[in-house]
């Protein structure tokens, strides 16, 4: 027997199968706006779906030890894998993606996780998103959520992660030639967070600023992109301060410029590339711009550092780390093995360290 579409209750049957349909499109169309929107306002997308024991493939593992400072080697080899070609991911409905793995984590510090932080920011620049896991070490996993590295990033519903104030990071933008007033003000607004943290008086110590904006011009004057390639970070423990500045670019020993009679001297001498990072914190070689007024900014980090301003400072550029606390940690890497496309600052401040600028600003 044939059917008849043209009775009623078939008609309305149609009717409401047409209007599913429309519902269902606009949904669609509603979601993809507002996954755009989100990924343009935030930085790169980190996924939670490993804290429920997701696993995906073709992921790129870090170090059980992944302590930058004390176990170099290992994480600068997890840090080029992730910015190489071969670690990217593409298709044509997700885009590009680098997938990482933090699972087998087992220990950590904080210029890791700033290394991480200021890599994942340039991926992100250049159109490629970062998805992730935590560690199954708890306290690892705590470590990272507290330092600030997900504060910028979204889970993969598009949802923010919450900011538990133990941390702060700052981006800023390279190629610019010299901080913006904002960036100046928002330098002003940390210092006084970290001396209100260490002596619990809010204020600005004019010393501490200096040598930050030292830093922070040093790694803008070697800028060549204009993209969000290094960031400033502050980590508060119980009587301490962590700070780190991280830039993802050249890193100092390939922006050196260094006149013919300095090089045919250290030639001669047979000079280690840590014998140059060195020479450059004196200021034995100019900078890559070849001007006069250049370059103080490295010399001025030292003598911050040998007035008790600063403590446990370390300098990690391509091939080199440099313990100014201990010496006798420094070392040039083997050649052929991995190095930091780039340069990480760290140090501490404490009590002592607020006193001892104040000092230092008093007398001058």
């Amino acid at each position: 027997m044939k059917k008849c579409y043209t009775k009623k209750d078939y008609r309305q049957y149609h009717k409401r199968k047409l209007k599913q349909k429309e519902i269902a499109k606009r949904k669609r169309k509603r979601g993809k706006f507002k996954q755009k929107l989100s990924l343009k306002r935030i930085v790169p997308s980190f996924s939670k779906g490993f804290i429920k024991k997701k696993k995906y493939n073709f992921a790129t593992y870090a170090p059980k030890d992944f302590r930058l400072i004390d176990n170099t080697e290992p994480c600068l080899t997890f840090f080029r894998e992730i910015r190489g070609k071969d670690s990217i991911i593409y298709s044509p409905r997700d885009g590009k993606k680098v997938k990482i793995s933090l699972k087998d984590v087992e220990s950590i510090d904080y210029a890791a996780v700033s290394a991480l932080t200021a890599i994942t920011d340039d991926l992100n620049s250049r159109g490629i998103d970062v998805q992730g896991d935590f560690p199954d070490n708890e306290k690892c996993r705590n470590y990272i959520i507290e330092s600030g590295f997900l504060t910028n990033m979204v889970d993969l519903n598009n949802r923010k992660f919450p900011d538990f104030g133990k941390s702060k990071l700052i981006f800023f933008e390279k190629g610019s030639g010299k901080l913006s007033k904002t960036e100046s003000k928002k330098i002003s607004e940390l210092i006084k967070d970290v001396v209100e943290h260490l002596t619990g008086t809010r204020k600005n110590i004019k010393p501490i600023k200096t040598v930050l904006l030292e830093i922070c011009a040093n790694s803008i004057e070697h800028a060549d992109t204009i993209d969000k390639q290094w960031l400033l970070g502050v980590k508060f423990a119980n009587d301490k301060v962590y700070f780190t500045v991280t830039d993802v670019g050249k890193g100092i020993l390939e922006t050196l410029y260094i006149s013919n009679k300095a090089l045919i001297t250290d030639l001669l001498k047979f000079n280690s590339k840590l014998e140059v990072l060195k020479g450059a914190f004196l200021k034995k070689y100019g900078s890559s711009t070849q001007e006069e007024n250049r370059n103080k900014g490295l010399p001025s980090v030292r003598v911050n550092f040998e007035q008790g301003i600063l403590k446990n400072l370390i300098v990690l550029t391509n091939n080199v780390i440099l313990h100014f606390g201990d010496l006798n940690k420094s070392a040039t890497f083997r050649v052929g093995s991995s190095r930091f496309k780039g340069t990480l600052y760290q140090w501490e401040m404490n009590k002592e360290c607020v006193i001892n600028s104040i000092n230092c600003d008093e007398q001058n």
